[in-house]
């Protein structure tokens, strides 16, 4: 019941946010805009591919948009876009060194500022927050009411998110990934990324693929790439001579995207059919999991 109100309130603090244009991000994005900066100093020069670290790292967008289309149309985007799977990464390192809580929260916000405090990364922090307090409270809320009020307390701190297709996708690919781990008790990597793919097919139609081609070679060498890519570019900064590893691992995958062809022309997209499909499916996906709940958030698997 209280989860319930909770989640009414914010719902209603969500439109009063947004009817009077109110951000809170606002405040303090000079913060993060010098955070974002020395982090982007700090990617050693020598790197052929210095830009697609910085991204990973970062949190930097793409300048040129044929490195972002090549991306985009072989279905890896997701990689080079700071989200819960990078906070994860983070937390659980942070988890095993055993800090304080507060520490651990606090550092966290930091690498938000670092990423200029873009909506998929905020979303992700205020879900991982949540479920701690909860944890040090001994609350068990279903994943899916705290991933709802996480995601519509973004909303309250910057209203415009709600029409970000970023914020959306990564609001769907948490809840992807809650229905899988709901459903499979392996936790297969392989599992998860064909779900994914299912679950965005409709969002990605919009882009003019998934193709075969495109899904088969996603869901085979995206499981290896989250696991090695951030952490490789993460070393970078401490460790400049596995510069020419990286630059290597990224022209092999470039390559192999040029020879299955994978890296055609995308069409214009229609932003408006975009965020309304993403929303529709994301309202679909909580009703569904409103009758079938998650597991109780006292034992957090993901950060989603």
């Amino acid at each position: 019941m209280i989860v319930m109100l909770l989640i009414l309130m914010m719902i209603f603090l969500s439109i009063a946010a947004y009817f009077f244009r109110f951000s809170v991000i606002e405040f303090v994005k000079p913060t993060a805009s010098f955070l974002h900066q020395l982090c982007l100093s700090t990617v050693p020069d020598l790197l052929q591919h210095k830009e697609s670290a910085q991204a990973l790292i970062c949190g930097k967008n793409f300048s040129s948009a044929e490195q972002s289309s090549l991306w985009v149309s072989s279905g890896l985007i997701h990689l080079f876009v700071v989200s819960g799977t990078h906070l994860n990464f983070i937390s659980l390192n942070l988890n095993r060194l055993q800090l304080p809580t507060l520490l651990s929260t606090t550092f966290l916000f930091l690498y938000c500022l670092v990423c200029q405090m873009n909506a998929p990364v905020v979303r992700s922090f205020l879900f991982i927050t949540l479920t701690a307090v909860l944890k040090k409270n001994i609350l068990y809320w279903p994943k899916d009411r705290t991933l709802l009020i996480a995601s519509l307390f973004c909303t309250i701190l910057n209203p415009e998110w709600i029409t970000s297709l970023s914020f959306l996708m990564s609001w769907l690919a948490a809840l992807i990934l809650m229905i899988q781990t709901q459903n499979n008790s392996d936790d297969s990597a392989l599992n998860g990324q064909i779900l994914f793919y299912l679950g965005f097919s409709f969002c990605f139609s919009q882009f003019g693929f998934p193709t075969g081609a495109i899904v088969l070679f996603a869901v085979l060498l995206a499981p290896f790439l989250e696991k090695i890519l951030f952490p490789l570019a993460l070393s970078l900064i401490l460790i400049p001579a596995l510069c020419p590893l990286f630059d290597g691992l990224i022209n092999a995958i470039q390559k192999i995207i040029v020879l299955l062809e994978l890296n055609k022309q995308l069409p214009q997209q229609n932003q408006l059919n975009l965020l309304l499909m993403n929303g529709v499916i994301i309202l679909s996906i909580h009703i569904y999991l409103f009758y079938f709940p998650t597991e109780p958030n006292n034992k957090p698997r993901e950060a989603l």
